[in-house]
């Protein structure tokens, strides 16, 4: 049985239907260059160039199933990558032991496609796609980065730290701003107005509708109030 499929799927005479990698998972490994060597047929290659095509990650699960078949044959096609990394199924081990050997095969992508990669996207928070992400990183002048810098350290906070407290993508920026006066300075205000942003708001916010606010007196020389902690900050 995983002869016969093994061989239709070579020829690409057949579409993959519900419970194929299933089926596929047992193929012996002598089969498994058929599989390596899969191309698609014209009807398949339009399909598969409207799904690297169209705008938005939002792919129907034929369309998942397609870039899963044809993953060898994507290696070469840099805007691939990030849809391919959505149609692997990340529950499945023996997917995933897979992608390490395909990104290695995998051509160069851009910049912009790295930065992609380091998105919050779940299907991008494993270690072994941002550690390709952040290579593909290394070619980008510190001109090009610095265009950057402000996704990237917005970025960080999707890394999977070590044991070390240590990620690739924040390696590279130390690595980086060592290097250049201009990337360590943006960096820097980045980080700097990035723990500003998630401290608590200064002034307490009253939700009270202003109809059922108690009225005060109002005076002709109103005291100024001081504010000698949080408690008595004014509330607008």
């Amino acid at each position: 049985m995983n002869q016969i499929v093994a061989t239709r799927l070579y020829h690409g005479s057949i579409m993959p239907q519900k419970g194929l990698r299933e089926e596929l998972s047992g193929t012996p490994d002598s089969l498994i260059g058929l599989r390596t060597e899969l191309r698609p047929y014209a009807e398949e290659g339009r399909a598969l160039k409207r799904v690297m095509s169209a705008p938005g990650d939002s792919l129907a699960s034929s369309d998942l199933e397609l870039l899963w078949k044809f993953r060898h044959a994507l290696t070469g096609e840099k805007k691939a990558l990030p849809k391919f990394l959505l149609a692997v199924d990340w529950r499945d081990a023996s997917e995933v032991a897979q992608v390490p050997a395909l990104l290695k095969q995998w051509t160069r992508i851009d910049v912009a496609d790295a930065i992609k990669l380091l998105g919050p996207d779940q299907a991008y928070q494993r270690r072994v796609v941002r550690a390709f992400a952040v290579d593909a990183l290394r070619q980008a002048s510190d001109m090009e980065l610095v265009t950057y810098l402000l996704q990237l350290v917005q970025a960080l906070r999707y890394d999977e730290k070590d044991e070390k407290g240590r990620s690739p993508l924040a390696s590279f920026l130390s690595e980086r701003a060592a290097r250049s006066v201009a990337v360590a300075n943006f960096v820097w205000w980045y980080l700097k107005v990035g723990v500003r942003l998630r401290r608590p708001p200064l002034y307490a916010i009253d939700a009270t509708p202003r109809s059922r606010r108690p009225r005060t007196r109002r005076t002709s020389n109103p005291a100024r109030p001081t504010a000698s902690s949080e408690e008595d900050l004014p509330k607008i």
